[in-house]
This record gives structure tokens, C-alpha cells and sequence, in this order.
């Protein structure tokens, strides 16, 4: 009877203890849930921001949730889901922009140099300088473009992009979108303007050393050229 009793003992203490072990892992494993919905959920309360969608602009003047799961970027907006791609996101009355997709930064003084920003950077131009932000980094951006590793080019600054030999001239923080088979979609921040130019051949922008070919994500200086990395998961981050 007591050998009965001591191996019930035992027994009883074990389960109490792999009961308390997966309570203590269960919980553990709720809050890293929390933690990581946290960090890949981007709340907007107190600011209105827009989007353009190819020629149509979309106000936001409510609250907006921006989430990043598996890759997949969508936007919350009152009781409907919004599956977004890379096209960024204005503030309406500052000179902000928020990147809801990873981008790379493409430094083209210096051989066509990329570097990852994670999905939610803003870009805030609204004191002298271009600053990135994210998580706790704050980098200053001179002499580069972003590049999503796909269509969407975002110019910093002041930009002249050539579409089969005519020259657009593109106000800082705008974007250019080429399609490699179709239209060429240009956006121009100072003016607020989409403008489609369909059947594009050759989409070029020229810089200071360096020509930057947007058909095929190309890189030229001097006599060497390189195409521009599209996996941005492969590049450096930031810093």
C-alpha cells in the first residue's frame, strides 16, 4: 500500500510540473504573439494621409491599421481589408511618406550600392533634410533613390526621367512605376498629379555620373552596368 501511494505521489507531482511547464510556454508563447502582431501592425490615429491607386487618390481621414504578415501588406480601414502593394503613403499636411513594403535604398554614386529598409520606414522631409526612419534608426538620406525590387522607383529628390526621348521633370518625393511589357506611371508630389504613358520602350532617369535605365533595373556608370538586386531580402540593412 505504501508503494501504491508513494508511486501515486510521484506521479502526481509530475503532471503538476509539465502542466505548469506548458502553462508557463503557453503564456510565453502568447505574448511573443502579441510582441510580433505588435511589431508588424502600423496604427495611424491622428494624422490624414493619402494614396494613389494608378490615376485614383484615396483619402483617409480615419483611423488605419497597416499589418505585414508572411509578406502579404494589408490595410484596415473601418470594417473592410485592403491587400496594398509598395505604393507609398502621403500625409496629407506634412512632407511624410510612409513605405508599407520593404524597400532598398540604391546609392548610384556608389556603384549602384543597395540597402534594406524595412516594410513602415517613413521618409520625413518636413526640416531641411531627407530622413529616413524606422524601428529606433534615423539615417540621412542624400544622393539615392528607393527601389521596392520590383516597378516603383521613389525620388527623393528633383528628378528628370527620360520616356522615349521626352523628359518629364518630377518634383521631390515622387515615384515613377514602369511596367516592363506595358505603361510607364508617373506621380509628381508639388503638383498631385498621375500622368499613364502607355506603350513605353525606353525609361531612363540621368545623374551625375551614372544613368539609371527603369525598364530593365539597370545601373550605367562609366563603362560598367549592373542590374539592381530584386530579392531585397539578400541586402544589408540600414544603419
Amino acid at each position: 500500500m505504501k508503494k501504491i501511494k508513494y508511486f501515486l505521489k510521484n506521479k502526481i507531482a509530475v503532471t503538476l510540473f509539465i502542466l505548469g511547464i506548458i502553462s508557463i510556454s503557453a503564456g510565453f508563447l502568447l505574448v511573443l504573439n502579441m510582441v510580433q502582431e505588435k511589431i508588424n501592425t502600423y496604427t495611424i490615429n491622428d494624422a490624414k494621409l493619402y494614396q494613389y491607386f494608378n490615376e485614383q487618390r484615396f483619402d483617409y481621414d480615419t483611423k488605419l491599421v497597416i499589418s505585414n504578415k508572411n509578406e502579404i501588406t494589408e490595410l484596415k480601414i473601418n470594417d473592410e481589408t485592403v491587400t496594398l502593394d509598395s505604393t507609398p503613403f502621403y500625409w496629407q499636411k506634412e512632407k511624410k511618406v510612409l513605405f508599407p513594403q520593404t524597400m532598398s535604398v540604391v546609392f548610384p554614386r556608389e556603384n549602384g550600392l543597395q540597402r534594406r529598409v524595412p516594410y513602415f520606414t517613413i521618409l520625413d522631409g518636413t526640416n531641411i533634410d531627407n530622413y529616413l526612419k524606422y524601428n529606433t534608426t534615423s539615417y540621412a538620406l542624400y544622393n539615392s533613390f528607393l527601389y521596392d525590387g520590383n516597378d516603383l522607383y521613389f525620388f527623393p529628390n528633383e528628378t528628370i526621367i527620360e520616356i522615349d526621348e521626352k523628359k518629364y521633370h518630377l518634383t521631390p518625393y515622387s515615384y515613377a512605376i514602369v511596367h516592363y511589357d506595358r505603361e510607364c506611371i508617373l506621380y509628381n508630389y508639388e503638383l498631385d498629379t498621375v500622368e499613364i504613358i502607355p506603350d513605353v520602350k525606353d525609361v531612363f532617369v540621368s545623374g551625375d555620373g551614372y544613368k539609371l535605365n527603369l525598364k530593365i533595373d539597370s545601373i550605367i556608370y562609366g563603362e560598367k552596368a549592373r542590374l539592381l538586386l530584386k530579392n531585397l531580402d539578400y541586402l544589408t540593412i540600414l544603419k
